[in-house]
């Protein structure tokens, strides 16, 4: 069973370093714009939709996925600094960016999760992970993102 969970993995990565470039040439916030008004359409009135907290549970899952799937794109603390992450042509996203976080609904940083996005290495984990193990993952992305608003408002006063 490890085996095949190994090579699911290497299959995930060689696919995810496939994607192609197409995203390149934009800049960071050209990509968060197209990317955003897709999202929006994707989801229609569930853009807004809030996602409920998870429990300590779903919260330890979240973890054991995102470092086994995502921490080597997007590094240990979410800010975009993993091994593999570091070699790609665009740059995996600062998961705990306070900006990135308040420019995408929950339910969109979700679907993203779900389904990757176009033109960069993210992949969709929809075919690999289950829907309670997405929302798990994106629990556990939401603690980089609670503690760094935390930090800036420590910093402020």
């Amino acid at each position: 069973m490890r085996f095949i969970y190994i090579i699911c993995l290497l299959v995930a990565f060689a696919v995810a370093c496939q994607q192609g470039s197409s995203g390149a040439h934009l800049t960071r916030d050209q990509r968060w714009q197209v990317y955003r008004a897709d999202l929006q359409t994707q989801l229609g009135d569930k853009y807004g939709a809030p996602v409920p907290e998870i429990n300590e549970q779903q919260l330890e899952r979240g973890k054991e996925l995102y470092t086994s799937l995502c921490m080597f794109c997007h590094g240990a603390q979410g800010q975009g600094d993993g091994p593999t992450g570091k070699s790609l042509e665009v740059k995996p996203s600062a998961l705990a960016d306070t900006l990135l976080a308040s420019y995408f609904s929950e339910q969109a940083r979700l679907q993203i999760i779900r389904h990757g996005l176009p033109g960069v290495a993210m992949r969709g984990w929809a075919g690999f992970l289950s829907e309670d193990e997405i929302v798990a993952v994106f629990g556990y992305i939401r603690t980089f993102v609670h503690a760094q608003s935390e930090d800036i408002s420590h910093a402020d006063h």
